[in-house]
C-alpha cells in the first residue's frame, strides 16, 4: 500500500524548503550516510538494510549515492516497498548539494532533520491509509455476509448452490446448473442490494434459456472483429 504520488509530493514539499541547500565534500558521503541510517533506523516502517539497484537511464550514478532506505508499504506478509535515495550532486554550481529522491519525485535537502521529518511524516501517512483500508474491508465483509444469506435463502427456495467472489469494486455470483456449469453473475458491489430483488427472476430465465439448449454471452467491442458489418434493423429508405 505505497503512498500515491500526491502524497509522496505533500510531504516533500512541507518539509523541503530549499532555501538553504545542504552541501557537502565527497569526503563526508560516509559520514552523512552513517548519521543519516543513525537517525532513522530505529523506525519500525523503515529498512536501512535492503540494497539500492540501479537501471538503465537513471539520472545518478552510484557513485553519487550517499544512502538509501526503504519504506515498508506493506504488512509482514508482503514485500511492497517504496525507496528513498540520497545523493550528492556533482559539477557546477549545483556541485555537493544533497538531495533526496523518491520515486519520480525530487527534493533538495537542506539538513538531515529534513530527512527524519519526511520518514515520521510518511509513517503517519501511511498508518491512516491502513487503517482506512481496514475499515473498507470490514464493511464489505459485513456487506458480503449480509449478500450471502440473502442470496442462501434464495437458493434454498429455488434449489441452486452458489458461490460469492468478490473484490473491492465487484461481486461475482456464481450459479450451479449442473455439475460442470454455472452461470456467472457480475454485480458492482455497491449495487448488490438493489439488484438482489431481480435475481429470482434473472436466474429463472438463465435456466430455461440453459434447458432449450441456447448459450450466450455478453461480447465487447474488441471481440466484434472489424471485418464485419452489422446488418441494421432500419429500413432503407426508398429510392425516388
Amino acid at each position: 500500500m505505497a503512498l500515491p504520488t500526491p502524497s509522496l509530493r505533500k510531504i516533500l514539499r512541507d518539509h523541503c524548503s530549499g532555501s538553504e541547500p545542504m552541501r557537502i565534500e565527497k569526503g563526508e558521503m560516509g559520514a552523512l550516510k552513517k548519521e543519516i541510517e543513525e537517525r532513522i533506523g530505529g523506525h519500525d516502517h523503515i529498512d536501512i538494510k535492503l540494497q539500492s539497484y540501479f537501471y538503465l537511464g537513471s539520472k545518478y550514478s552510484e557513485e553519487q549515492l550517499i544512502c538509501s532506505f526503504h519504506a515498508k508499504d506493506g504488512d509482514r506478509y508482503s514485500y511492497q516497498m517504496t525507496e528513498f535515495r540520497v545523493f550528492r550532486l556533482e559539477g557546477g554550481a549545483e556541485d555537493g548539494t544533497v538531495v533526496l529522491v523518491v520515486s519520480h519525485l525530487e527534493a533538495t535537502l537542506s539538513s538531515v532533520d529534513e530527512i527524519e521529518e519526511i520518514v515520521l511524516d510518511y509513517g503517519r501517512r501511511l498508518a491512516r491509509r491502513r487503517a482506512l483500508a481496514a475499515k473498507r474491508e470490514k464493511v464489505r465483509h459485513l456487506k458480503s455476509q449480509a449478500v450471502v444469506a440473502q442470496v442462501k435463502a434464495l437458493g434454498e427456495e429455488m434449489r441452486f448452490d452458489f458461490k460469492i467472489d468478490h473484490d473491492k469494486v465487484k461481486m461475482k455470483l456464481l450459479i450451479r446448473l449442473n455439475a460442470d456449469e454455472a452461470i456467472s453473475l457480475i454485480i458492482p458491489f455497491k449495487d448488490f442490494q438493489e439488484k438482489i430483488p431481480h435475481l429470482r427472476r434473472m436466474i429463472t430465465t438463465l435456466r430455461e434459456f440453459h434447458e432449450t439448449g441456447i448459450r450466450f454471452q455478453i461480447v465487447g467491442q474488441g471481440q466484434w472483429g472489424w471485418r464485419q458489418n452489422w446488418i441494421t434493423y432500419k429500413k432503407s429508405k426508398p429510392k425516388k
